[in-house]
């Protein structure tokens, strides 16, 4: 009874709230626009999306001069706060409340003022003709100082941020992705050059399976088990001399902050890096049945391209 009395008052307040903006565009000629930030529960997809939706909102009128674009949340999960708050100081953001169940209903998604924040993997323009939307404020700079001193890094020193997706991060019923996995150990003899080039190597991750050996160079640093923090999560990518990752969503963090990356291990080619100059190396796939790993030609025309 209480649900249906929620999802009925849900639904009357969406219609009312369509009348609303209907009045609005008719009587002072602007039309409201709600964006929906898609997987704001995941890191790759709340940055790629929002940043490639504001940097067309700012840089290539991608929308009319009556509109106005206003953001709100798909979800209560947030997977980061750091990065939503350097989001809500470009562009109004719902992220509780009656008006976000309203806005995430299926009755207002039906509008005309609903917009769900795109990313199709082909915005190779937005990542090389647009600048970065996102800026850091002189504390959020003295605190990514301050966090990098603990970590034994000073400031002329240079880093490289490395990552391999693993299952831990979505947990139980994300094994479907699980081909797109590998193990952090296939990155440690990059890190190990790095470290040897008097660079400091900086494993990432929020939640990760295992942490790195206690044996190895002390320029490499386990971030994601001794030092991992909201801001960091952002700062070390944004300050970082280039990304090294997979196909996982981290490394767009670097993208939109217009950092090189490198990706070993992607899988599918579907989302590419999309900067010049960005590299990647596709997954070797082994074929059970003939024995042998999949051709390139198999790789890049096949059904591997595709999620």
């Amino acid at each position: 009874m209480v649900k249906a009395i929620k999802t009925t008052l849900i639904i009357s307040s969406a219609y009312l709230l369509v009348l609303f903006l209907s009045l609005i565009k008719l009587l002072v000629k602007k039309k409201i626009i709600f964006c929906q930030l898609h997987g704001t529960d995941r890191i790759g997809h709340m940055a790629a999306n929002t940043e490639i939706f504001l940097r067309r909102l700012k840089h290539l009128n991608h929308f009319q001069k009556n509109e106005i674009c206003l953001g709100y949340c798909s979800g209560k999960n947030m997977c980061n706060r750091q990065l939503l708050n350097m989001y809500k100081k470009r562009f109004p953001i719902v992220e509780k409340g009656i008006a976000f169940a309203v806005l995430n209903s299926e009755t207002f998604k039906r509008t005309a003022h609903y917009y769900r924040l795109p990313f199709n993997s082909n915005e190779y323009h937005e990542f090389n003709s647009c600048g970065p939307i996102l800026s850091f404020t002189k504390d959020e700079k003295n605190k990514g100082r301050e966090e990098l001193g603990t970590m034994g890094i000073g400031e002329s020193d240079w880093f490289v941020c490395f990552h391999a997706r693993d299952r831990k991060y979505l947990g139980a019923g994300s094994e479907y992705h699980d081909y797109r996995d590998c193990k952090i150990s296939n990155y440690l003899k990059a890190a190990e050059y790095i470290a040897e080039m008097g660079g400091y190597a900086i494993r990432m991750g929020s939640v990760v399976e295992e942490a790195l050996p206690k044996n190895i160079h002390p320029r490499i640093i386990d971030y994601a088990t001794k030092y991992r923090s909201d801001i960091m999560d952002i700062y070390l990518p944004a300050h970082c001399k280039f990304f090294l990752g997979n196909t996982s969503g981290l490394f767009l963090i670097a993208s939109i902050f217009d950092v090189p990356v490198a990706c070993a291990n992607f899988i599918p080619l579907e989302i590419t890096p999309m900067r010049k100059g960005d590299l990647y190396i596709p997954k070797k796939l082994f074929d059970s049945i003939n024995n042998k790993y999949l051709s390139s030609t198999n790789l890049f025309f096949g059904l591997v391209v595709q999620w």
